[in-house]
Order: C-alpha cells, then structure tokens, then sequence
C-alpha cells in the first residue's frame, strides 16, 4: 500500500447539529462524531482485550503499549473524530488504521463485541462499493425488462393488486405505476412476479369484484354473509387469507371461491362482461320464482334442512321458510351457480 494512499473510514449513519442558523433554520452541516478511543473487544483468539489509540504508540493493544507512568495518559490518548460523516486516514497511520478495522463500532465487527453495541461506521472499499453499485443496476435494468415482457393479466395485475394500486385505470397507466416501483425496489418486484401468494392475492381480489365474496372490516365474508374468516385489526385481510388459503384448514375453502368463480364467470377476460352472459340452464333458472328455485336447490343439495335450519354448505342462513324465500331472492345468481 503507498504511504500516500488514504482509506476512507464513513458513519453509518450521519448525525446532524441540534443548532440553529441565525435565521433559526437547522444547520445543515453534519455534526462531528467521536468515537471511544479505549474500548474492549474479542481478539481472534477469542480472548477479551483492550485496544487503546494513542498517537505515539505503534501498538493498539493496552497490553502491548509502553507507556511512560509519569505522563498522564488521558494527554496522550485521541479521540478519531468523524467530520462531514468521513474520517480519512493514511495508509501511513498503521495504529490508527489499525484501531479503527478492531473497533467493535466497526459494521463488519460483531464477533468482536462484548457488550452488543450497533454498528456506526464502516470502511468505504471502493471495489465492494463498485460491486454492490453494479449488482443492483443489474436488478434495476432487469426489473424493468421484466415490466415490459411479462404478461400483462397473469403477472403485472396480480403484482399491481397486491401493491394496491388502481387497476381500474388504463393499462399504461398500471404499467407506469409498476414500472416506478420496481425501479426502486428491484429485488422486491422480481420476488412478487412470481410468488403464489401474489397470485392467489389476486384470484381472491377478483372474486370479490365479482361478487362471490366480500369485506367487511376485518372479515372476509361469502355474499351472503357467511364468514369466511376474520383477522386482527392490524393484518391485511386479503393478503393474510391468499396467505392460509393454501392451508388444510382453507383450501377446501379456496376451491370453493374458485368454482363459484369459473361458474359465475369464467377465468379471466372481463368479468363484467362474463357476467352478464351465462349459460341457458342459469337463464332459466333466473326465471323461477324465489319457492321454484327452492326446490331446485334442495333436489341439488345446495339447500339442505339440518334442525333447527337450513344451510347452504353447510353455514345455517334461514330458520323458517318466509326467512329462506327472502335469502334465495338476495343470493340467487351465486346459488344457481352451486348447482
């Protein structure tokens, strides 16, 4: 190493003034930092040692020093100081440059840390600096192709739903939005475009746009009211059930919300669309009364009588008949589609 080279030691991060300009606005300039001259650490022999920087002594290891007892040490012991966030030091200044790559304040320093203090400053290695540079414009550039190559319905939606943004709007302008995001997060959108999760995220989405389910607060609820599951105030009720929908206890449920779907109104393309349509058989049984329908619906078993109600997949929704008339009238699209 030439004794002109300097090694660039950083905060993790910088601390600023608590001091105000004249014009009482904050400085802006980074307040300067020190750190502990004299500390403890875990030597590679994982024996506990203290290391000391004192400017006239080539060792940084107390043990090591010679250090005359007439002079009193806290004259000769310095503080390295941080200034503008950086401490700079040449490759001449061995003990210093010593001292600081044994600090346990050091980031790459945690096995030497007896007493779990944080990380607050690290060494600038310009190739590591260069590599990590490297590798997340790579992710960037990558993240962005993939905004543009990857189906637009069977991945972009599914990731632009579970980012909440308004998938009601033009194409271009869910692609933008998609597109902003995984410039910034590249990693994180690659990591979507392709999680089951995301996508199941976006079936239940769908099924709630078509009305085979719905949200009520924190409870996700067949049409009719039904409950299908309820979370805490503080979870995502949709990302929690895309989540346990693969579970023992909710795939059944799934496949539930899946066929309703298919039969209500196909996968994919627009619902809105779909959903006007129907087969023949729907159409009429849309024409029978809400007491014809009834029975259709028993003879399918959609409808079963268990005392003291009858149930609807097994979920009581009506004790007497006048309270089942009026069920089937408000839920009769979804149970045509059960049978």
């Amino acid at each position: 190493m030439n004794n002109n080279e300097t090694i660039i030691f950083e905060l993790c991060q910088t601390t600023h003034s608590s001091y105000k300009e004249a014009n009482g606005q904050p400085r802006r300039a980074e307040r300067p930092f020190g750190i502990p001259a004299q500390t403890t650490i875990i030597d590679d022999d994982g024996d506990v040692r203290e290391i000391r920087y004192v400017k006239s002594q080539k060792e940084v290891f107390v043990d090591e020093q010679r250090i005359d007892p007439s002079k009193r040490i806290t004259r000769l012991v310095s503080k390295p100081q941080f200034t503008a966030g950086m401490l700079v030091v040449k490759a001449n200044q061995k003990n210093l440059l010593e001292f600081l790559r044994l600090h346990p304040l050091n980031e790459t320093n945690a096995h030497r840390r007896t007493n779990g203090e944080r990380s607050v400053f690290r060494e600038r290695n310009p190739v590591e600096m260069a590599k990590k540079d490297n590798i997340s414009k790579k992710a960037q550039i990558n993240a962005t192709r993939l905004v543009w190559e990857s189906d637009f319905l069977s991945k972009i939606v599914p990731v632009a739903n579970y980012l909440k943004i308004d998938t009601s709007r033009d194409s271009d302008l869910i692609l933008w939005d998609v597109q902003q995001y995984a410039e910034k997060n590249s990693q994180d959108f690659i990591d979507l475009l392709d999680n089951q999760v995301v996508s199941r995220h976006s079936e239940i989405f769908r099924a709630i746009k078509m009305g085979v389910i719905r949200l009520d607060g924190q409870r996700l609820l067949w049409s009719d009211g039904r409950q299908i599951i309820e979370t805490p105030t503080n979870y995502d009720v949709l990302e929690y059930f895309a989540e346990v929908s693969f579970d023992d206890k909710y795939r059944t449920v799934y496949a539930e919300i899946e066929r309703l779907m298919n039969k209500v109104g196909g996968k994919g393309g627009d619902e809105k669309a779909l959903l006007k349509g129907g087969t023949s058989k729907d159409e009429d049984m849309s024409n029978l009364d809400a007491e014809e329908l009834i029975e259709q619906l028993k003879e399918a078993k959609v409808i079963v009588w268990k005392i003291p109600h009858f149930t609807v997949n097994g979920q009581p929704v009506a004790k007497k008949k006048e309270d089942l008339i009026e069920y089937v009238k408000e839920n009769k699209r979804l149970l045509i589609a059960q049978m």
